[in-house]
């Protein structure tokens, strides 16, 4: 929902400056809210009156402590944190030099040329058809309309 309302935002704005400027005020807006909202504890908070202060008591704080040496040594943890990364720079790679790649070295048009894709898709479309009878139930609707994506068959 985030995503759309940025869109229009940006579209209605005629930049993202302003809506970034907007999104920090609200931020800016909510963080003051919070503060005087809230309190470490209730005896502390101005709007409570004084039936409410002895209603609670001090109570002794539990000691927490922090997980860090746990989270340092989980072996699946840095393995997630190194696939993040990796899978980061991998689309990073793909929205910002790819399609350049494509069309200095390819000469292929941005815009117009969609064979790539087509061919991608006839590679990969076999796989993709076993991979949905083995998961997804055929009469699911998202199936029947995943076929077409434009490409001449």
């Amino acid at each position: 929902m985030a995503l759309w309302l940025t869109a229009v935002a940006i579209a209605a704005l005629g930049s993202w400056r302003p809506v970034l400027w907007t999104y920090g005020a609200i931020g800016l807006a909510l963080a003051l809210a919070t503060h005087v909202v809230f309190r470490d504890s209730p005896r502390e908070h101005p709007w409570a009156n004084e039936a409410e202060r002895q209603l609670t008591a001090p109570v002794k704080a539990a000691h927490f402590r922090s997980p860090w040496r746990e989270l340092i040594r989980h072996s699946g943890l840095w393995f997630f944190n190194a696939g993040s990364v990796g899978l980061n720079i991998g689309w990073a790679f793909l929205i910002t030099w790819l399609p350049a790649y494509l069309q200095d070295v390819h000469k292929l048009d941005r815009l117009t040329d969609r064979e790539p894709l087509c061919v991608h898709r006839a590679r990969v479309q076999p796989g993709r058809d076993a991979l949905r009878r083995l998961v997804v139930r055929p009469a699911h609707p998202a199936v029947r309309a995943a076929g077409d994506d434009g490409c001449r068959s």
